[in-house]
């Protein structure tokens, strides 16, 4: 295994690894600040992401909190409301994984929230600010080729 392979493969752990922690520390919906939905497309290389997460964690740094967002993208598409979380509004850094397709014969690994891990990364982790409206949105992410 190269070293770039292992610096993904270490890079993608910690950052699964961290999800699962804070995953665990947001608010209950029904007691929790008002959460809005957000779809969109997410594309590498002008192609959409075959599968991969999608998370919107309010970006402190500028004074915003609250719990965290998520979706599975699949085909290039993400929609909060399906088998995720919606967004609090505001700023957030929008962390996104994309892999390529699993084989179809290879069980996938699942999160505690049920949600599919797949392997191997298809591009290193994707991290971006975005100012999000406090109302159901849609947002549409290329992810550039080079990036750290």
């Amino acid at each position: 295994m190269s070293s770039r392979s292992k610096y993904l493969c270490i890079k993608n752990k910690l950052f699964w690894g961290m999800l699962f922690l804070m995953a665990g520390c947001g608010w209950n919906n029904e007691n929790g600040p008002q959460r809005f939905d957000v779809t969109g497309i997410v594309t590498f290389n002008n192609k959409p992401v075959p599968r991969g997460t999608i998370v919107f964690s309010p970006d402190k740094s500028e004074g915003n909190s609250g719990p965290q967002g998520a979706a599975e993208i699949r085909d290039g598409k993400f929609d909060t409301s399906l088998k995720g979380k919606g967004i609090v509004g505001g700023s957030h850094l929008v962390i996104i994984s994309g892999f390529d397709n699993i084989d179809p014969g290879v069980k996938p690994k699942m999160s505690s929230d049920g949600m599919e891990i797949p392997q191997p990364p298809l591009f290193p982790t994707f991290t971006i600010k975005k100012n999000l409206p406090l109302n159901d949105s849609s947002l549409n992410i290329e992810i550039p080729l080079t990036h750290d």
